[in-house]
């Protein structure tokens, strides 16, 4: 990854478990990891006091979906998502921030849904999301959060430049129908982003604590065309027979604005 001249790098992977450790020109920390068996995933950025660049680690993982009911009609499904970890800064103008969010499409009929794009690889835009939930947390200069936040509806996040490091905790739910005559694709996403500047550091550490899950599948069953989301997660139902299309995408690089939100409570 890195790039004193902020250019993205990119990395893709049809594995279905990821991680990868970079180090910027300026010595900042950028890791990223994902296991679709498990639903898990994270990313780390965490700046230097020589790095002035803002920047940003990202992981995406794709996968497909279909169900199966007993009388073959729609089903109520609910997931989880859950976001914990870390984040504080030093700067008087910057920030430090993490997301995630869930994603659910209607991709019937279609043989692919993703593209290349002149940021990698990325989901065509042409689908309906069916469901979706994200959770968002921020720390930093009251100026650009507030700015963010028109945005982002931030979940939680502190007005602090002091270095103070804040934890933050927060799981939601997405429910939808899911009708075994549909095809659908999940997507994951996990982000850090720090924005510190000469003056001071920003760190967003979320590494090992994004996740999701089905918490009801009221009878119904479901397949993944990777064959291995949720399998080791003990997931409330099955998981199918391999087949590989899914996609764990892995960006880490320096470029703008980032939105977040987030849930706090601070460390002594």
């Amino acid at each position: 990854m890195e790039n004193p001249t902020g250019e993205l790098v990119n990395q893709y992977t049809t594995d279905t478990t990821t991680n990868s450790n970079l180090t910027s020109a300026y010595g900042s920390s950028i890791k990223a990891r994902a296991d679709l068996s498990t639903g898990s995933a994270g990313s780390q950025f965490i700046q230097t006091s020589s790095d002035s660049q803002n920047g940003q680690s990202l992981i995406v993982m794709y996968d497909t979906l279909s169900f199966a009911t007993s009388n073959n009609s729609p089903t109520s499904v609910t997931m989880s998502l859950s976001l914990e970890g870390l984040l504080s800064n030093t700067s008087p103008d910057g920030y430090a921030t993490s997301d995630t969010s869930i994603s659910i499409y209607d991709i019937t009929g279609y043989s692919s849904w993703l593209e290349e794009s002149a940021y990698g690889l990325g989901m065509v835009t042409s689908f309906t999301k069916v469901a979706t939930a994200a959770i968002n947390f921020a720390v930093g200069d009251q100026y650009w959060l507030d700015l963010l936040n028109q945005w982002v509806s931030f979940d939680d996040m502190a007005y602090d430049t002091t270095g103070q490091t804040y934890s933050f905790d927060l799981t939601k739910s997405l429910t939808f129908e899911a009708d075994p005559l549909k095809t659908y694709g999940i997507r994951i996403w996990t982000s850090a982003d720090a924005n510190g500047s000469n003056e001071g550091i920003s760190a967003s550490d979320f590494y090992n604590t994004s996740e999701v899950g089905f918490t009801e599948l009221n009878g119904a069953t479901f397949e993944s065309g990777s064959g291995a989301f949720l399998a080791n997660q003990g997931s409330t139902a099955p998981v199918a027979t391999p087949e590989p299309s899914t996609i764990l995408l892995l960006g880490a690089g320096l470029f703008g604005l980032v939105a977040v939100r987030r849930k706090r409570a601070a460390i002594q």
